[in-house]
């Protein structure tokens, strides 16, 4: 059995994973506060658009 001398040891593989990992959940609640903050941002919208629909169809 041929081992490669630039295999890493389990610890380091560990260490990297658990790096990608603090950096993916991090990045995950970053996009997840922009999401709850563009879901705030458009509820307004919505309640203008409707707004709009029943002048409108007052109008009509």
């Amino acid at each position: 059995i041929q081992v490669d001398s630039s295999q890493k040891s389990d610890k380091e593989r560990i260490k990297e994973l658990e790096a990608e990992n603090a950096r993916l959940k991090y990045e995950i609640s970053f996009y997840d506060d922009f999401m709850k903050e563009m879901r705030e941002i458009a509820k307004p919208n919505r309640a203008v658009k409707k707004a709009q629909t029943i002048a409108i169809e007052r109008l009509g």
